[in-house]
């Protein structure tokens, strides 16, 4: 028995230190994000990556201050949120015309993709971000998989509208002017029928069409996107393929870029063995870890949309949202040291330095912020056991209350 409580006193001291450790560090590496902009070492860095789980308002508004800081200061020349080329083609002419129409538009299609950021805050951001975007010529890319046609289909007819002689931009023109089209890439619908029928036209008939496209590169990249939802591919080699068609054409190793996308998107290396993208440019000698910066956000004592609701026919009911179980900030699902930043918190967006002197972010196997603790069922999130939370994120920041975002159906139905 003497052995026993022996080593439950040892145990229970070893943790101790080690939250104290942890705890000193994250004292003195922390600053209110809304106060003061924090030190982030970015001499050689060539992309930015933020993330965090979808669907929590203030989210929104932590990105809006990295971006308008990091414009500022840094020269941030190009800016990735999650989604496809074509619509991201869109979001810049929003950017350029400021047409509010459009980006309400444009914010029902991003939720396709991300169906928790297809909201009002969502849209609030880009109405802040846009001046400042504007005014420092900072460009919006996407290189997601598509996951809706619609602006794909949109940009094609664009090009080939004026274009005598062929039935193909009429049958385009049709489904852009049918309200009932169905724009999901996953069905096997006449939207799908009717793009096949055009790039294979297309193909036949380059020379036709092409001495009549005023950018035969962007058109091809767009048809490149359309065809890869016709065959089973990942989405994250979709995407890592489409970095690497642009970087040459923008030189993006000689411009800091920010990527907005999903948490595991960002991880600098793998999860469950599977590479994710910014894992797939450092194993792949794009670019080493050290030129890339992850931001990862955590949620605490707040709230995630979870979905919104419609009837049989398309018609929107309302939305549900949920606090605890999906935030991973709870008994049966958390990250493995989130306490340690709650305990050090000093306002509901508490920005954490995890690679500073002495960090104890750098011991191998820890992996605090990164391992996925769940209880009553098996783990899905499998981090490499011999890496540290360095070889996957950089910095941290802890949201607290923040409230649910919701749907963009509230304010606006196109």
């Amino acid at each position: 028995m003497k052995y026993l409580i022996c080593i439950v006193i040892s145990t229970l001291t070893f943790s101790l230190w080690g939250q104290n450790s942890y705890r000193q560090y994250l004292q003195k590496n922390s600053s209110d994000l809304r106060k003061s902009f924090p030190q982030l070492d970015l001499k050689n860095q060539k992309i930015i990556g933020f993330a965090a789980i979808h669907g929590s308002a203030k989210t929104e508004e932590a990105e809006h201050i990295l971006l308008t800081e990091l414009i500022k200061n840094h020269q941030l020349k190009y800016y990735f949120p999650e989604t496809d080329y074509a619509t991201a083609l869109y979001f810049q002419k929003f950017i350029d015309t400021g047409d509010t129409i459009l980006l309400k538009k444009l914010i029902y299609e991003y939720g396709s993709r991300v169906p928790q950021e297809g909201t009002v805050e969502t849209y609030q951001k880009w109405l802040k971000i846009q001046p400042i975007f504007k005014q420092h010529n900072v460009q919006v890319l996407g290189i997601d998989k598509v996951i809706s046609y619609k602006y794909s289909v949109i940009a094609l007819h664009d090009e080939i509208k004026h274009i005598s002689g062929t039935s193909y931009s009429d049958s385009l023109q049709s489904l852009i002017q049918n309200p009932n089209t169905n724009w999901m890439t996953y069905f096997d619908s006449r939207t799908k029928k009717i793009l096949k029928s055009f790039v294979a036209d297309y193909e036949q008939n380059q020379i036709v069409y092409q001495n009549q496209i005023s950018d035969t590169s962007k058109f091809n990249f767009i048809i490149k996107n359309l065809k890869a939802t016709w065959t089973k591919g990942g989405r994250e080699q979709r995407i890592y393929d489409n970095y690497l068609h642009l970087l040459p054409q923008l030189e993006l190793e000689n411009q800091m870029a920010f990527v907005r996308f999903g948490v595991f998107h960002i991880m600098k290396s793998r999860i469950n063995n599977y590479a994710s993208f910014f894992t797939r440019l450092i194993e792949n000698k794009v670019y080493t870890s050290s030129q890339m910066v992850s931001i990862q956000c955590f949620l605490t004592k707040s709230k995630v949309l979870w979905d919104a609701q419609f009837d049989t026919e398309g018609n929107y009911k309302g939305y549900s949202k949920r606090a605890g179980i999906g935030t991973s900030d709870h008994i049966f699902e958390h990250y493995k040291g989130i306490k340690n930043l709650k305990h050090t918190r000093i306002s509901d967006l508490t920005f954490f330095n995890l690679d500073h002197d002495h960090s104890p972010y750098s011991i191998p196997s820890e992996l605090d912020l990164v391992k996925s603790k769940k209880l009553l069922y098996r783990k899905r999130w499998m981090p490499d056991a011999s890496k540290s939370t360095l070889d996957y994120l950089d910095y941290a920041i802890l949201i607290s209350k923040s409230k649910a975002n919701t749907p963009i159906e509230e304010i606006h139905t196109p």
